[in-house]
């Protein structure tokens, strides 16, 4: 009963922040193309001004529909970060990444923070103390995995990642990884990945 509980505050939470984000995302990209304002990176991505992006993403949350109460602080929690002013950018949201490596996912959100591009991975936790370094390891690999997809599948280097974890306080505990620790999660992941699919070579795993 209590994962369940936590399987559909995780899902609304999560349904939340990709209607915010999808939403203005749209609005940004009217605002944008009415203003002449986009602007192509170095990196081949196109970006509107911060200030559209900010006043987009209020919006969305302001227009958002009514979070059911079980999942009503985990969501605040998320979308107070969103439109903290942290996000720059949109450029996707619960988006496919998969690589010929053998594994694929759904990240949650590529985003432009102060660090740069981000790939950003959100989660709940039952608690209202924050998760010690060793319990985020595996959803930091997990970011590795997709910053990896992402280059191989679509040339895109991420800067950063965000694991971000909504608690029940409507709060939420922050883990922002730079340049050189995504560097790390990459060859954790790849680590991890090579030693499986040994094991599997081996019918150690089915």
């Amino acid at each position: 009963m209590e994962r369940d509980i936590a399987c559909d505050r995780g899902t609304i939470a999560h349904e939340h922040c990709e209607y915010i984000l999808k939403t203005a995302a749209k609005l940004a990209r009217q605002s944008a193309n009415k203003k002449g304002a986009w602007k192509i990176w170095d990196d081949g991505l196109a970006r509107p001004p911060k200030a559209i992006t900010t006043w987009a993403l209020k919006k969305s949350k302001d227009g958002a529909p009514k979070v059911a109460w079980p999942a009503r602080e985990y969501a605040r929690g998320l979308s107070d970060w969103l439109v903290s002013g942290s996000v720059t950018a949109i450029h996707a949201s619960e988006f496919s990444v998969s690589s010929e490596e053998g594994f694929a996912g759904t990240a949650d959100a590529l985003l432009d923070t102060p660090l740069g591009l981000t790939i950003c991975d959100f989660k709940t936790s039952s608690r209202e103390s924050d998760k010690p370094e060793a319990w985020l390891k595996d959803h930091q690999d997990q970011l590795g995995a997709y910053s990896l997809g992402l280059r191989e599948r679509a040339g895109i280097r991420v800067d950063a990642g965000a694991v971000i974890i909504a608690k029940p306080n409507g709060t939420i505990q922050l883990r922002m990884l730079s340049e050189l620790e995504m560097r790390g999660c990459e060859s954790r992941w790849t680590e991890r990945n090579n030693i499986y699919k040994e094991m599997l070579l081996a019918g150690e795993v089915c």
